[in-house]
């Protein structure tokens, strides 16, 4: 069994592009939370999550294991003519202590994990609201 804890950890800054709202003078903190909230708004993020895990189980001295990782995850729009949006988000782990049993010991050295990549295309309705998202 695990057990985890997560912190996470959010910088954002607002896409260059001119159909960006949250580059319109004024915006609040409000309309940027909900403009963040949305994966298809023209807003650039880079989060982060800092994961910190105890291992459970009938291996010798899996009791005794935690591992400690951070997931940055940034988020790059690319704003269309046609009001829609191409994201851009790749997701890079880095594992500081991930337990392994490997032949009778521990190992858990610093590396960094599979790197994922996605890549999609969509954006909201503005007459219905709804959010229409698709990718790779």
């Amino acid at each position: 069994m695990r057990k985890f804890l997560m912190i996470a950890l959010l910088v954002t800054s607002a896409a260059t592009a001119p159909v960006c709202l949250a580059a319109e003078p004024g915006a609040s903190a409000a309309e940027m939370a909900e403009k963040l909230a949305n994966p298809t708004n023209a807003v650039a993020s880079m989060t982060g999550n800092f994961d910190f895990t105890e291992y459970e189980g009938n291996i010798p001295g899996a009791d005794d294991q935690r591992g400690w990782s951070f997931l940055f995850q940034p988020s790059l729009p690319f704003p269309q003519a046609n009001g829609k949006n191409i994201l851009f988000r790749p997701a890079i782990p880095v594992l500081f202590k991930q337990p392994v049993f490997d032949g009778g010991e521990w190992n858990d050295e610093f590396e960094l994990g599979d790197i994922a990549f996605d890549l999609a295309y969509g954006g909201t309705n503005p007459e219905t609201g709804v959010l229409l998202l698709g990718g790779l």
